[in-house]
C-alpha cells in the first residue's frame, strides 16, 4: 500500500497509475437539455451556408432518444453555430440562446 496524502491509504494500482483528464458531462448535458437549445441554435447561417440542417437535426434528435451516441457531435454543432455567428456573421440567437439558457428545476 502506498500513502495518499492526510494520512489516507491507496492501493498500489491506484498510486502508481498515470494521471488521467476529467471530461465534462456532454453527453448527458445535451441529452438533457439539448433539445430545449436545439430550436434556437438550428436557426444559425451556418445550417444554411456550412452544414446540412436536415442530417443535423437528425443527430439531434437521435441522440436523447438513445438511438445513437450524438452527444459530442451535437455540442460540437452548438459551439460551431456560436463560433459561426460571431466570426462569419449572423444574428446571435444560438449564443444568445445558449448564453441565457436556465434549464427547468426537475420534480
Amino acid at each position: 500500500m502506498q500513502i495518499s496524502g492526510e494520512g489516507g491509504r491507496s492501493p498500489d494500482f491506484v498510486a502508481r497509475r498515470s494521471k488521467t483528464g476529467f471530461g465534462a458531462p456532454v453527453r448527458f448535458l445535451v441529452r438533457e437539455h439539448g433539445a430545449r437549445l436545439w430550436p434556437h441554435v438550428r436557426r444559425s447561417g451556418l445550417f444554411d451556408e456550412l452544414f446540412d440542417r436536415s442530417v443535423a437535426d437528425r443527430f439531434v434528435s437521435e441522440h436523447p432518444q438513445g438511438e445513437r451516441e450524438r452527444g459530442l457531435a451535437v455540442f460540437g454543432l452548438f459551439c460551431v453555430a456560436v463560433w459561426w455567428e460571431q466570426n462569419a456573421g449572423g444574428d446571435g440567437q444560438a449564443g444568445a440562446a445558449l448564453r441565457d439558457y436556465r434549464p427547468v428545476a426537475s420534480s
